[in-house]
């Protein structure tokens, strides 16, 4: 029973969390200040990947506060998979890390 609530919860998150990235939802709250900080900023990562493929540093402003590690994650995922794909990796994140947080 356990592990059927589990999977019901993740699919409901992702279910939710993918009807609300393709809602008109994100449009409306990206440029309110208090859900777009600059860790959480697609608009900065976006930035930042630029700024790195152009062979800037993203560092050296005020633009992009991942780690180098992302940042070279995030340029591999914006030449090789399209804005849709990348909008269903960010659910499909966010669905894993809730049931590692709930399993252990």
């Amino acid at each position: 029973m356990e592990l059927a609530v589990l999977v019901g919860a993740a699919a409901a998150g992702f279910a939710l969390r993918s009807g609300l990235i393709f809602s008109d939802l994100p449009k409306l709250v990206s440029q309110r200040v208090e859900f777009s900080v600059p860790t959480n900023s697609w608009q900065r990562v976006l930035e930042g990947s630029f700024l790195y493929d152009s062979g800037v540093d993203p560092y050296s402003g005020d633009i992009f506060h991942e780690t180098p590690l992302c940042l070279v994650l995030f340029a591999v995922l914006k030449k090789r998979i399209s804005c849709f794909g990348i909008d269903l990796i960010f659910p499909v994140e966010r669905s894993q890390t809730n049931v590692v947080c709930r399993v252990f």
